[in-house]
């Protein structure tokens, strides 16, 4: 296969099962794989999509709120929030994104006001803000002159989402479950209608109002709450051929038939109740998404954003949600629209906020990791419970192909007006959640943290008292004697390694690397503890063009070093005001998992003269107090 070309943003490597059938069509040229020079690359993406944290929830900010509190809100962990516009008409009626599926009338100018506030609101934190979207009514799928409107409303929350400058909307098929607009169920003309005549009519309206968003803002992303990799695990879709629980069979005769819903019209949600969603069965829902691909442009990315996953905790819950996404969901997508589905439908997660602050005993709970309950009972309960945000927020993110987004009810993150709310904030009600959330999406954050940290408890050890009641590992590491006892020499080129009696930092003795190629001197080190950080000095003098450094290396128990070849760590030394002074070389670093050994090597670097030379002298090592 030469030259398969495929969209920047799409990233995901699950196309093995069509690859054969499209390497050589024009098919993934024109649906999704790419549209403009700017937007393809040839071969493998030097680029991936950034991870990124969605706030939702009852605090959703609106315009106003967002532009007089953003240096507030820019301080939480999220890259973007959920925007709820609202507005009243001419007679006073209440107008917005989250009422759609109606047959009123819209005007343009009357969100302009919410618009200019937007474009004020700019921010380079703020990268991924969606607009609030939602159906909130029942409207009859086949009233052709209703459906005109509902399609030019999503035609305008496009064109608003473009105008301020807003990643794309946020559409939740749930809003206003009193009337759920995609259940069959529920449909008042279901006796005139069959299942397949909804679907088809259902699939069409998702034609329509994705090309009129086309026009509007080809390039955004629509981001819904769920989509097919809720659905695809109803007992419906799992009976023929694929398993499922046995109780969806009975024996007649000889003959195995499924006890279970028989039709799309019939499926309910029958897993667990933390796996439902609220408000009945969304079986129309996929055929909305049909007509949507029907109609969707290259450039437009879906998020299935899996609200399902709400109380998923372990990876492997987030790793299953995703397969469903990308894989168990293609059942319910029409064959000529799966390439399509399989290139700009990305997976997200869904994570409700209330399940790590509710009470034992709530349907919406999730307690502390199972390896933490001990110390959950010895506490207060909510840091363990902050650990298992954290380690689900990190497992989402390691999952996701770009979004997770949480929906907290209970508390906020900024002021609101809503009243439901409770006064008190997020980090008021569970002091370091945001620090949480922070490290989940970025567990660098969190390693640096902890590095700052076991380097004051170093600083502090090295001062008074404390560095006399320290162990330094070091063997010999003051060289005040010839001795070579604990170290091994590497000589390299026209170099030479040797003990200097005449040199010291704060007495005579040194070791001294010399010569035209750099050597090293080696010590090995016996560690323990999984976790432990170490300390590491050392004082070097430098003359010429060469230049000292401390190199860390680990070894396991078989005597390999953890990475053969790469450079590992450099610790190098404070910048001085002449090269003859003796410097300090200082870092600290963490045992990586399975070492025992840590490996401290002397090394001149970059001489080009016999006469250039590095001295080391007073080589420490500290274990770290915890």
């Amino acid at each position: 296969m030469r030259n398969l070309i495929f969209r920047e943003k799409t990233h995901r490597l699950n196309l093995l099962p069509l690859i054969a059938s499209v390497a050589f069509s024009p098919y993934c040229i024109a649906t999704g794989f790419a549209s403009s020079p700017d937007s393809i690359k040839e071969g493998i993406p030097h680029s991936y999509p950034q991870k990124k944290l969605i706030a939702a929830g009852w605090d959703s900010p609106s315009p106003s709120v967002l532009l007089e509190h953003l240096k507030e809100i820019e301080q939480t962990p999220f890259h973007g929030v959920r925007i709820i516009v609202e507005i009243k008409d001419e007679d006073g009626t209440r107008v917005g994104p989250r009422r759609m599926f109606n047959n009123k009338p819209w005007k343009r100018e009357w969100f302009m006001e919410e618009i200019q506030q937007l474009r004020k609101a700019k921010s380079k934190k703020l990268t991924d803000n969606f607009l609030a979207v939602g159906p909130s009514a029942k409207l009859d799928w086949f009233d052709d002159a209703g459906w005109e409107q509902v399609t030019d409303h999503f035609r305008i929350v496009a064109w608003i989402a473009k105008e301020a400058g807003l990643k794309g909307i946020l559409f939740n098929p749930e809003e206003g479950t009193a009337n759920p607009a995609f259940s069959y169920n529920r449909q008042d003309a279901r006796t005139q209608h069959s299942f397949d005549e909804y679907a088809a009519k259902v699939r069409q309206r998702g034609r329509e109002v994705m090309a009129a968003m086309a026009e509007e803002y080809p390039e955004m992303t629509l981001f819904c709450m769920f989509l097919n990799g809720g659905n695809a695990y109803s007992p419906f879709f799992r009976t023929e051929g694929n398993g499922g629980d046995p109780s969806h069979f009975y024996l007649d005769g000889n003959e195995a038939i499924p006890a279970g819903p028989q039709t799309p019209s019939e499926v309910l949600e029958r897993m667990a109740p933390l796996e439902r969603i609220e408000g009945g069965s969304y079986n129309l829902l996929p055929a909305f998404l049909n007509g949507w691909l029907d109609a969707i442009p290259p450039e437009m990315t879906l998020v299935d954003g899996l609200e399902q996953a709400y109380t998923s905790a372990d990876e492997t819950n987030f790793i299953t949600w995703a397969h469903r996404v990308r894989n168990s969901a293609l059942a319910l997508v029409a064959p000529e629209n799966r390439l399509k589905y399989r290139g700009q439908v990305q997976a997200g997660f869904g994570i409700y906020l209330d399940a790590y602050i509710n009470e034992p005993g709530s349907r919406y709970y999730v307690g502390p990791a199972p390896e933490n309950a001990r110390a959950a009972k010895q506490t207060d309960g909510k840091l363990p419970r902050l650990g298992r945000l954290e380690a689900s927020i990190r497992s989402a993110i390691e999952n996701t192909d770009e979004y997770v987004w949480l929906w907290g009810e209970k508390h906020r993150w900024w002021p609101t007006q809503v009243r439901k709310v409770n006064p008190q904030t997020w980090e008021e009600i569970a002091p370091g959640i945001s620090d949480a959330l922070r490290f989940g999406v970025d567990p660098a954050l969190r390693f640096k943290q902890d590095l700052m940290e076991a380097n004051q408890r170093f600083a502090k050890m090295m001062e008074g008292g404390d560095r006399n009641l320290a162990k330094n590992l070091v063997k010999n590491g003051d060289f005040t004697a010839s001795v070579t006892e604990g170290w091994s020499t590497r000589i390299e080129g026209e170099s030479s390694i040797e003990h200097d009696a005449s040199v010291g930092h704060l007495g005579n003795g040194s070791v001294r690397l010399s010569g035209e190629v750099a050597g090293s001197y080696t010590q090995e080190i016996p560690i323990r503890g999984a976790k432990s950080y170490y300390g590491v000095r050392a004082r070097v003098r430098q003359r010429g063009s060469a230049e000292g450094k401390v190199r860390i290396r680990w070894k396991k128990g078989d005597g390999n070093y953890l990475l053969a070849r790469s450079d590992n760590i450099f610790l190098r030394a404070t910048p001085s005001g002449t090269r003859e002074e003796w410097v300090l070389v200082q870092g600290v670093v963490a045992i990586p998992r399975g070492m025992d050994t840590l490996v401290v090597q002397l090394i001149a670097s970059g001489p080009k003269a016999a006469e250039d030379a590095v001295w080391f002298d007073d080589v420490e090592v500290y274990r770290i107090n915890d």
